[in-house]
């Protein structure tokens, strides 16, 4: 695309998570000049100089509190500020997105929208979420998808008369986290990753680790902030042991360090819409586990699964069993796959950015 002179406001109001490390990557390729705005209360700045704008911290009530107050001031101090840009990005969902979508449509300036879920997942429904999720993708101008499976979700008339794009998830390559196919001398740990959500399935893979050997693996950790409390009171003493919880959000140096010590990568979503947990493993060369839901078969490939590489795609508990044996009993699997994972997936490194390019 020919370089010209627009200026592309890029907006980040969530504080933390997969989103934010998403936007990281993808502004490590902008070609074309841009100002981040980016919530005040964010876990990690996404680049030096960003306009920090106050939206709302951990609870409820601050939410209520400054959507009323707080962000009605907001709206009027960027409406001016709008006007030196000439086009809004908008990377992942967020409560506010709307009222900047409404600023920029009256200024008659487009926007680009990059729509991760388009339908909410199960145990995450907020109220007025869905709603504000179709008025986003219906008054954006461009609309960019991960997965063909989110996009054939959306209601058709939404993406009428709109340019649509479907741009495979890119691989996070974090500084520090390695590359080289994973090996381990004794018994390896295992990992699941990512925000704690009620359809990533954690009560599917504590069930069914709990009917292997303890002995045949060293640890599991579960690191990403849960949004609910699951139950482990069913569990033995020995078991619990077992398990490392680091339950908040995590910055690219801590989540480098968890994927480096881990030799195994459990995915047991009930849902899903794509994974940028799968971006990560990818780029980290570790193995996958994960279940046949959603757009994730669009990210790995599963023929064959160690032939081919990608990983193991299971739906159900007992064949996550068998799974688990087969892979911390068979140490010759590991290099095979974690090369043949990272390899398959490092042509998608040059889709990280085409939402500028095609704009």
């Amino acid at each position: 695309m020919k370089q010209d002179s627009k200026k592309i406001l890029v907006m980040s109001l969530g504080r933390g998570g997969g989103c934010a490390q998403y936007l990281f990557s993808i502004l490590k390729h902008f070609t074309l000049p841009y100002m981040l705005y980016q919530t005040k209360y964010a876990i990690e700045d996404l680049k030096e100089y960003a306009v920090k704008i106050p939206t709302y911290h951990k609870n409820k009530i601050s939410f209520l509190f400054n959507s009323i107050f707080l962000l009605p001031f907001i709206l009027f101090r960027f409406y001016k500020q709008a006007k030196s840009y000439d086009v809004l990005f908008l990377p992942y969902f967020h409560f506010w997105n709307l009222a900047f979508i409404f600023i920029f449509k009256w200024q008659k300036k487009p926007i680009i929208l990059i729509e991760h879920d388009g339908i909410i997942h199960s145990g995450d429904e907020l109220l007025f979420q869905q709603y504000l999720i179709n008025a986003c993708i219906k008054n954006a101008n461009t609309i960019i998808f991960l997965t063909h499976y989110v996009k054939n979700r959306i209601n058709p008339k939404l993406l009428k008369n709109k340019k649509v794009f479907i741009i495979p998830h890119g691989i996070f390559a974090f500084k520090g986290l390695q590359r080289l196919p994973k090996t381990y001398n004794k018994k390896p740990n295992l990992l699941f990753f990512g925000r704690v959500n009620r359809y990533k399935g954690i009560e599917i893979l504590l069930q069914a680790l709990e009917k292997i050997s303890l002995h045949s693996y060293n640890k599991l950790i579960i690191a990403g902030k849960s949004s609910y409390k699951y139950d482990l009171s069913p569990y033995s003493k020995a078991f619990l042991q077992k398990l490392e919880i680091i339950d908040t959000f995590l910055t690219q140096n801590q989540i480098a360090s968890i994927f480096n010590q881990s030799h195994i990568l459990i995915m047991p979503y009930i849902e899903a819409s794509q994974s940028g947990v799968a971006s990560i493993a990818i780029a980290n060369a570790i193995p996958c586990i994960c279940t046949d839901v959603g757009g994730l078969k669009e990210q790995f490939i599963f023929e064959a699964a160690y032939r081919n590489g990608g990983g193991v795609m299971k739906n159900y508990q007992k064949t996550l069993v068998q799974l688990f044996a087969n892979l911390t009993h068979n140490l010759y699997v590991m290099p095979l796959v974690s090369s043949l994972m990272i390899l398959r997936y490092m042509r998608i490194l040059l889709t990280t950015s085409p939402c500028v390019q095609k704009s």
